[in-house]
């Protein structure tokens, strides 16, 4: 018995036409390509202040709707002062990438990997950094109001000048911090280690320490 092909219907015919992409999952494709287009580019070992940074730089209009996926490897990456507002890199590896001068505000880093990146004079104003891995950072003149770091490992990391005013230090790590000369004003630091007991002229001072010296030995570099 032969059987008779169903004439589609206008339903079917509209369910099989796959959909359009959103503009967001356009612009996040768009990125991801070009993230792995500079991943296949040979690494350079000049100093992130020289001139051939900009081949690793993703084009400005791109980098200010930056979205990554969770779990996105962006090691190295070149985001000196690009504006980045609100941009979300939860969960992201982002060991050694440069953020110099980049405004951040509002930027969430929530459980990222950022060990030994740059943040010197960015704005992290009201970022989320909340168990970032910050080991190591370089946050220099950093502006920090208002910033969300509990439970952030800041072990090593250089805040000297950063403004900390009004940032929730609550069970951060500041063993073997430069905090000298930062401004935490108004900062939440419930049992922050070590324990910072109050400003003075040279900057934080510490409980179990000399003066404004932190007297623990230096950690390694692989830690």
């Amino acid at each position: 018995m032969k059987h008779e092909r169903k004439p589609e219907t206008p339903q079917d015919t509209f369910l099989g036409e796959p959909q359009k992409p959103s503009r967001r999952q356009r612009e996040r494709e768009a990125l991801l390509q070009a993230h792995a287009q500079w991943k296949a580019q040979p690494r350079m070992s000049s100093s992130p202040a020289s001139g051939s940074e900009a081949q690793h730089e993703l084009p400005e209009r791109l980098v200010e709707t930056w979205v990554t996926p969770p779990g996105v490897d962006l090691s190295g990456q070149q985001f000196r002062a690009a504006r980045l507002p609100q941009a979300d890199f939860h969960d992201a590896l982002l060991r050694g990438a440069n953020f110099d001068e980049a405004d951040l505000r509002g930027a969430n880093f929530q459980n990222a990997n950022l060990r030994n990146a740059r943040f010197r004079r960015a704005n992290l104003g009201w970022a989320n950094l909340q168990n970032a891995d910050l080991f190591w950072s370089d946050l220099q003149y950093a502006n920090l109001h208002g910033a969300d770091l509990r439970y952030a490992n800041l072990r090593g990391a250089n805040l000297y000048r950063a403004n900390l005013c009004g940032a929730d230090l609550t069970h951060a790590d500041l063993s073997w911090a430069d905090l000298r000369e930062s401004d935490i004003e108004n900062a939440i630091l419930d049992d922050a280690l070590p324990g910072i007991e109050k400003p003075s002229a040279s900057g934080p001072t510490f409980s179990g320490a000399q003066d404004t010296e932190l007297d623990i030995p230096f950690p390694p570099s692989s830690a």
